[in-house]
């Protein structure tokens, strides 16, 4: 049995903003990589694809996620030997990775979770500045 994606994909950030009732700052570029894609899940969660246009699977090279709550958004679920817990401007970011590389940061501002995943992972000072600039 096929279970139904909840993801939809849209054309812009206005039409995910509609969707969802919230709105969200990216911005065009993330770790050298540029936006490919736009999808909305449940008109709860929104999540944008960043990668080379170029490169086959290019759509999945980054992936920003902001949702409704304060459960982690990124759906990693894997065991990550190295954890840093990060304070910028009042906010907690949780960088997981391994042997130096960080793959995913999350945070949580004023009753929404971000995730910023990375698949080929990053420096943490890297990652991090890279969180920054999602809101």
């Amino acid at each position: 049995m096929n279970l139904p994606n909840p993801f939809v994909s849209v054309e812009t950030l206005e039409e995910a903003e509609e969707k969802t009732g919230f709105d969200m700052e990216v911005p065009e570029e993330i770790a050298g990589y540029t936006q490919t894609g736009i999808q909305v899940m449940n008109d709860e969660l929104i999540q944008i694809f960043y990668g080379d246009p170029k490169q086959e699977d290019a759509s999945r090279m980054a992936l920003v996620r902001k949702g409704a709550g304060t459960d982690d958004v990124s759906g990693d679920y894997n065991t990550y030997e190295d954890i840093a817990y990060i304070s910028s401007d009042d906010i907690g970011y949780e960088l997981r990775g391994n042997n130096g590389k960080f793959y995913v940061a999350s945070w949580i501002i004023e009753g929404y979770s971000y995730s910023l995943s990375v698949r080929d992972g990053l420096g943490e000072d890297e990652l991090l500045e890279a969180a920054l600039t999602v809101r």
